[in-house]
């Protein structure tokens, strides 16, 4: 975990001109991503029909799971055959099934445990949190030190954000976007360790850096002498 200089992190409404031109940008590249597609899809076919033996071979030609068109390669899918567009609705309704069944319990008690260790993490650290989202992104609620955050993952990175100074106790995470909040560390979730404590251990990162950041933020700064002097000598805050 890296403290950041404090951003402010506050959403400012596009004007009815921009709002305008940015929906006509998205739907324009949607346009050309079909038409991209369906002059690609002879290909397709025939690049599918290299490969294993299908059900349907015209679903698999627009389908877009990755394993289409992957002819050469049985590591998803069973090469495209038990793709999900392969499958009759009684198939699918069997898989799941059949998924259901061997996983719940597991995924069950997996959960309470991950659940308990998160409260007793938090009841160490003396903090009121939440897990608001599980995953994609993870998110971590709560209040340390009389100030409220929250810590966003996702695809590998996190940041800590947290109630600005005015409204300490005021949820960044559920606020409107309009509210101001104050980003103030960032890192990677390999800090995080193992999924059995991944949740524990990210509550453990933000509460310590929201700890740290008022920490140093109540402290008495130095004062710059020359343009060499850049950071507190205390605590290393960037100085002016």
């Amino acid at each position: 975990m890296a403290l950041i200089p404090p951003v402010t992190r506050v959403f400012v409404p596009p004007s009815t001109e921009d709002a305008t031109e940015r929906r006509r940008a998205v739907e324009a590249a949607a346009v050309e991503r079909e038409a991209t597609r369906a002059a690609q899809r002879p290909d397709r076919l025939a690049a599918i029909a290299t490969g294993p033996t299908l059900r349907d071979i015209e679903k698999a030609a627009d389908c877009q799971c990755g394993c289409h068109p992957s002819p050469a390669s049985l590591d998803l899918h069973d090469g495209g055959v038990r793709c999900v567009c392969q499958l009759t609705q009684a198939d699918r309704e069997a898989a799941w099934k059949g998924f259901a069944i061997e996983h719940a319990a597991e995924e069950l008690q997996a959960d309470q445990r991950r659940r308990d260790m998160f409260s007793a993490t938090a009841f160490d650290l003396g903090v009121e949190a939440e897990v608001a989202v599980s995953m994609c992104p993870l998110v971590i609620c709560g209040v340390a030190s009389g100030r409220a955050f929250y810590l966003r993952e996702r695809h590998g990175f996190y940041r800590v954000t947290i109630a600005r100074d005015e409204m300490p106790l005021e949820d960044p995470w559920r606020s409107p976007p309009e509210v101001p909040s104050i980003d103030i560390a960032e890192g990677s979730d390999g800090e995080f360790g193992n999924d059995a404590d991944y949740e524990s251990v990210a509550l453990r990162v933000a509460v310590g850096a929201v700890r740290q950041y008022l920490q140093i933020d109540a402290w008495s700064h130095d004062v710059p002498t020359d343009a060499d002097h850049r950071f507190c000598r205390r605590c290393g805050h960037a100085l002016g």
